[in-house]
């Protein structure tokens, strides 16, 4: 079977929390299937770290992001004054018979 893995950091070389768990799983899956993992690197120095994720997947695909680009997005993202329609955080928690559950 062909698997494809997207991950928003390179989960390589696997020393932290957040990098240990997709290698892990990276790792497992490519032992019987063809695994294309997709990924973003913020530096020259990470995506030079992130290629010894070749020897354990089929394919690496990793996308460079610019620090302009990622301070334009942060800036994009600030908390607004009115809510935005549609977003998650819109849910409200309601009790139904003793139990919970979410409505919009």
């Amino acid at each position: 079977m062909k698997a494809l893995f997207v991950c928003h950091r390179l989960p390589y070389p696997p020393k932290r929390g957040g990098k240990i768990r997709p290698f892990n799983i990276i790792s497992h899956l490519s032992k019987r299937h063809e695994v294309t993992v997709c990924s973003i690197a913020r530096s020259a120095e990470e995506e030079a770290e992130g290629q010894g994720l070749r020897q354990h997947c089929a394919r690496l695909v990793v996308g460079r992001v610019s620090d302009p680009l990622q301070a334009v997005r942060m800036v994009a993202r600030l908390p607004t004054p009115t809510p935005i329609p549609g977003c998650p955080a819109h849910l409200t928690l309601t009790h139904k018979s003793g139990t919970s559950r979410f409505r919009r």
